[in-house]
C-alpha cells in the first residue's frame, strides 16, 4: 500500500497547474479509511487559505467525523463542497510544506501497531469534531494549530501508531480545556466589570441625591 504522503503528492502533481478540487482529493482516499481522509482534509488548513476556503473544509471534516462517529463507513460530501477548488498557489504551498510534514510524521510511525480499535477511532473523531468547530469559528490565527491536531490523529489512524494517537488526543483535550478556561476567565471579568460599573453608577446617584 502506498504511503499517505505519496498518494497526496501524486494527486497534487496531477493538478498542480489549475488547482485541485475537494472532490479530486476525496477520490484519492481509496481504502485507507477515516485516517487518510482526516489527514487529507487537514492538510489545506495548515497554510493560509483565501477567504471562505477554510470553512468548507472544516465543515466537511465535521460532517464526516460525525458520520464516522455514528459508524458510517462511506464518506458523504455535498456537490457544492466537492466542486470547491484549491488554487494552484495553495497546492504549491501544500506540496512544499505539507507533504514534508506528513513524511516526518510517517517516519515517527515506521513501526505500525495493530489496527486501532473502534473505540479509539471514535475518540479521535470526537476530538476532530471539536477541532473542526473551532476552525469554523472566527479564529484564523489558531486554525493551523487545530488542523495540526487533526493531522496527527489522521496519520496515527492510518499507521496505527499509538504514540501519535495519544499525542493528538492529549493536545486536543488540553486545547479545549485552555480555551474553556480563557472563556470562563473572560466571562468572570465581564461580570465583575458590570458589577463595578453598576456599583459606581449607584454611588454617583446617591451622591447627587445627597
Amino acid at each position: 500500500m502506498h504511503k499517505l504522503s505519496q498518494k497526496i503528492a501524486d494527486v497534487f502533481s496531477r493538478h498542480s497547474s489549475d488547482g485541485v478540487t475537494l472532490g479530486q482529493l476525496l477520490d484519492t482516499m481509496g481504502k485507507q479509511g477515516a485516517g487518510f481522509l482526516l489527514a487529507l482534509l487537514a492538510l489545506p488548513l495548515l497554510v493560509p487559505l483565501p477567504p471562505g476556503m477554510g470553512s468548507p473544509v472544516a465543515i466537511l471534516l465535521l460532517v464526516w467525523s460525525f458520520q464516522r462517529l455514528l459508524g458510517v463507513g462511506v464518506p458523504w460530501c455535498p456537490e457544492f463542497l466537492r466542486s470547491k477548488r484549491l488554487p494552484a498557489q495553495v497546492v504549491e504551498k501544500l506540496t512544499s510544506r505539507g507533504i514534508p510534514l506528513i513524511q516526518r510524521l510517517e517516519r515517527q510511525s515506521s513501526r505500525n501497531g495493530p489496527q486501532m480499535s473502534e473505540t479509539a477511532v471514535k475518540a479521535a473523531c470526537l476530538v476532530v469534531i471539536i477541532m473542526s468547530m473551532l476552525i469554523i469559528l472566527p479564529t484564523p490565527f489558531l486554525n493551523p494549530f487545530f488542523a495540526f491536531v487533526i493531522l496527527l490523529l489522521g496519520v496515527s489512524m492510518t499507521s496505527a501508531n499509538i504514540r501519535l494517537f495519544a499525542a493528538g488526543i492529549i493536545v486536543g483535550t488540553v486545547t479545549v480545556l485552555l480555551l474553556l478556561s480563557v472563556l470562563f476567565a473572560a466571562a468572570s471579568e465581564g461580570e465583575n466589570f458590570i458589577k463595578e460599573k453598576d456599583g459606581a453608577s449607584r454611588g454617583w446617584t446617591n451622591a447627587l441625591r445627597g
